[in-house]
């Protein structure tokens, strides 16, 4: 496991399957991850210590070769991750969170893991992969012992303006004790 620190850094993984960790203001702008080899973690932890105020925003990082993104958000506010730096995402993720996620101008459709919500009446989680995306146009969102409220899937042009362009299938997996309002 390799813990990120405040402030902008470079952090490189290993040949091997590797972890790496941030908590409230440990991820911004500036950080690049360099997962290398492996099938590699990013795990973001955000919680009432998180700085600012209203929803938080982390933007202005960058990731290779991190397959998957799991964010816990127990902040008490909306959580947005500008994922425009990242490449090679295969699973972004809402895991044991209480507050909702909004993942932005994620690539190659990547596929989306909620687990473990722990507020009972459910929380929002949107996806919002780039237009254009490499990608197959089949989106994977597996659902595991978690009341959502709602789930969004869609898209976003070179503006930031909605669309629902590259994804033509979604495949849902229901595991566990869920509910899931929207889709």
């Amino acid at each position: 496991v390799q813990n990120l620190n405040e402030g902008s850094e470079v952090t490189t993984g290993t040949n091997e399957d590797d972890t790496f960790r941030a908590s409230n203001n440990e991820l911004g702008a500036g950080d690049v991850v360099d997962g290398l080899a492996g099938n590699d973690r990013l795990q973001v932890f955000v919680d009432e210590n998180a700085p600012g105020f209203g929803d938080i925003d982390y933007a202005g990082f960058e990731t290779d070769s991190v397959e998957e993104v799991l964010v816990t958000n127990d902040s008490g506010e909306d959580v947005y991750l500008d994922m425009s730096g990242t490449e090679g995402v295969e699973l972004a993720g809402s895991v044991n969170s209480s507050e909702d996620l909004i993942f932005d101008q994620l690539n190659d459709e990547a596929d989306v893991l909620v687990r473990n919500l722990t507020l009972s009446d459910g929380t929002d989680v949107e996806v919002y992969y780039r237009e254009g995306a490499d990608g197959d146009g089949i989106v994977q969102v597996n659902v595991e012992d978690s009341n959502v409220d709602n789930i969004t899937l869609g898209t976003v042009d070179d503006l930031g303006n909605s669309t629902n362009q590259g994804i033509d299938t979604v495949n849902l997996v229901i595991d566990g004790n869920s509910n899931i309002d929207t889709l």
